[in-house]
């Protein structure tokens, strides 16, 4: 086997910093490696101070010619040269990494953030419940309350409006289409309707966007994130079944509350936590709200 033999060359590292008597201006120090009798230390440290000073960051460069006889003109134009060259790497690299964190963390927020609509069937508690819940935990609560569940709110709980709007971070008019949520550039790991009408389903299903809760529904849709409908309607007719069915060929996941009873309610705070966990599991949220099924529970069975 025949061994190329490599050229000698030099490291520079150069750390930019202001200049002793203007601040304002900046200058750099160098630490220069070079192999003895071999002089690249000069490109190394002429290429190396120029971009770190130009960029303003840490730089380091490794020199290598493989020819002795450059004049000093020539060492020249390769400075100038590969100086361009190299500063222009530089900055696409730069930029292509600030692009890519900023993705990174508008993915944390997005993993972070749950759009909530309580819509105006009867079952508010269930959205309540959730945005209480939520309020303990780091996630990031957008709040639409219908107009109708403004109404049920009053009949079937104690909560005032203002009360429910204090659980989230943030809250939206029903009728404000023109919101952050209503675009799917607003990121989100996902969006619950606890309850869900039928005319909100309807609304769903055939993406007729007259209000937020189902303009958000339709964005989460078509970006592809996980959508709850907790459809709140008992009995239900051949109609509103195919509204279901459309609505989960899109990709919403329907969740009506239906409790279940293994792990043994006691009281009406059981039987909610029960259907709210179930949501959670979904969106991936951690909770210890009932009792999963296991071997103490099948051992029953006989």
């Amino acid at each position: 086997m025949k061994w190329r033999k490599a050229p000698h060359g030099s490291v520079a590292v150069t750390q930019p910093r202001p200049r002793s008597k203007d601040p304002d201006l900046t200058s750099a120090s160098t630490l220069v490696l070079c192999m003895l009798g071999h002089k690249k230390d000069q490109i190394a440290k002429s290429i190396d101070e120029n971009i770190a000073v130009d960029l303003n960051t840490f730089i380091g460069v490794i020199a290598g010619i493989r020819r002795d006889d450059i004049p000093p003109a020539g060492i020249r134009k390769i400075i100038n040269e590969d100086k361009e060259i190299l500063i222009e790497k530089v900055t696409k690299k730069r930029t292509h990494h600030t692009l890519w964190k900023r993705k990174e963390s508008e993915r944390e927020i997005m993993s972070k953030r749950i759009v909530i609509g309580i819509a105006g069937a009867s079952g508010v508690i269930y959205g309540i419940r959730i945005l209480s819940l939520l309020k303990e935990t780091d996630y990031e609560t957008h709040l639409i309350l219908s107009e109708a569940a403004e109404i049920n709110l009053r009949i079937e709980t104690n909560y005032s409006i203002d009360d429910v709007k204090s659980m989230a971070d943030f809250c939206y008019e029903n009728s404000d289409v023109s919101a952050s949520l209503a675009s799917g550039s607003f990121l989100t790991q996902g969006m619950i309707v606890a309850p869900c009408t039928i005319k909100s389903l309807s609304g769903i299903a055939n993406s007729y966007t007259t209000n937020l809760i189902v303009r958000a529904a339709d964005v989460t849709l078509k970006e592809k994130r996980k959508l709850v409908l907790m459809i709140r309607e008992t009995p239900l007719h051949k109609g509103h079944l195919r509204l279901m069915t459309m609505a989960a060929d899109m990709g919403a996941h329907i969740l009506p509350p239906v409790p279940s009873f293994y792990h043994r309610p006691k009281t009406i705070d059981d039987i909610i936590n029960q259907t709210v966990g179930k949501i959670f599991d979904y969106l991936g949220i951690e909770h210890n709200l009932f009792t999963r099924w296991g071997n103490k529970h099948a051992s029953v069975i006989t």
